[in-house]
C-alpha cells in the first residue's frame, strides 16, 4: 500500500511539474523531466532534474529518479556534471559523470549505497524553449545498474544557450 501511495504521489508531482515547468523555466537554466527503464530488471523510471550551466559547454545537473521495482522502493539522488561534446550541430551529443546516492527499501530491508554515474546522451535541438533528449546511464556501485531513457528539457535550447554565453545574455 505504501508503495502505491508513493508511486501515485510521484506521478502526480511529475505531471504537475510538467505543466508548471515551461512557465517557470529560466531562459538559460532548465528543468528536465525524464523517463526510461533500468535494464537489469526491466523496471520503469521517472525522474526530475535541473540543469545549471557553469560554462557554455559544462553544466551541473542535480536530480532524482524513482524506479518502479516490483517489491519495494528504489530511489536515486544524483549530482552529475554534463559536458557538451559537439555544440555546433543541431543534435549535440554530451557525456557526463557524477555521484549517486541509491536508496533501496524492500520489505523490512532498507539500505543506502553510493555510486558513480557515467552518462551519454543526445539532444534533439528544436531551437525552442523545450528540447527532447535521449540518454544512457551506468550507475557503478555495490549493485550496479544500466538505464536507458528519454525526456524533455525546458528552458533555452542548447544552441540558444551557447549563443547567450557568447553575447553575454
Amino acid at each position: 500500500m505504501k508503495r502505491k501511495i508513493t508511486a501515485t504521489l510521484l506521478i502526480t508531482a511529475a505531471c504537475s511539474a510538467g505543466l508548471a515547468i515551461p512557465a517557470m523555466a529560466d531562459p538559460v537554466q532548465g528543468f528536465k523531466l525524464n523517463t526510461g527503464v533500468y535494464i537489469d530488471e526491466g523496471d520503469p523510471m521517472l525522474g526530475l532534474s535541473y540543469e545549471i550551466p557553469v560554462d557554455s559547454n559544462v553544466a551541473i545537473v542535480p536530480g532524482f529518479e524513482y524506479i518502479f521495482v516490483d517489491r519495494g522502493d528504489l530511489t536515486t539522488f544524483n549530482v552529475d556534471s554534463r559536458f557538451d561534446l559537439n555544440t555546433a550541430t543541431r543534435n549535440p551529443m554530451w557525456a557526463g559523470i557524477g555521484m549517486a546516492a541509491i536508496h533501496r527499501e524492500i520489505g523490512n530491508f532498507e539500505d543506502t549505497d553510493f555510486g558513480v554515474n557515467l552518462l551519454w546522451g543526445m539532444d534533439f535541438d528544436r531551437g525552442q524553449n523545450w528540447m527532447p533528449y535521449m540518454n544512457a546511464k551506468a550507475v557503478v556501485s555495490d549493485e550496479s545498474y544500466l538505464a536507458f531513457g528519454f525526456g524533455i528539457r525546458f528552458g533555452r535550447s542548447g544552441n540558444g544557450r551557447a549563443l547567450a554565453s557568447n553575447t553575454g545574455n
